[in-house]
């Protein structure tokens, strides 16, 4: 898809590319929220926030890559699942200590 050839372009070209996941726990922990945060030569360019529960272009070039990520199930399935198996297993983890 025109989207994976353009990220892919993005990556061979000299520029770091890098990914941030972030969970914030509001409320005392009772709202969670996961963000996935796509960088490209040192700015976002796409993310994806659980609440709004899809990908959304930062930079107007990633407008390409967050609409093929939200055509694709299983990346929207994934990302969504993040709040409970990537925010929520941390949030057990340090209620242990």
């Amino acid at each position: 898809p025109l989207y994976f050839l353009l990220l892919l372009f993005l990556l061979i070209a000299h520029f770091l590319a890098q990914w941030k996941d972030e969970c914030r726990f509001l409320n005392r922990t009772e709202q969670v929220q996961f963000l996935f945060r796509f960088f490209y030569d040192q700015q976002e360019i796409v993310s994806f926030d659980s609440e709004l529960r899809e990908f959304v272009a930062i930079m107007e070039f990633g407008k390409v890559v967050a609409d093929g990520w939200n055509r694709d199930e299983l990346i929207l399935q994934h990302r969504k699942a993040e709040v409970d198996s990537f925010c929520l297993h941390k949030k057990v983890s340090q209620s242990r200590f």
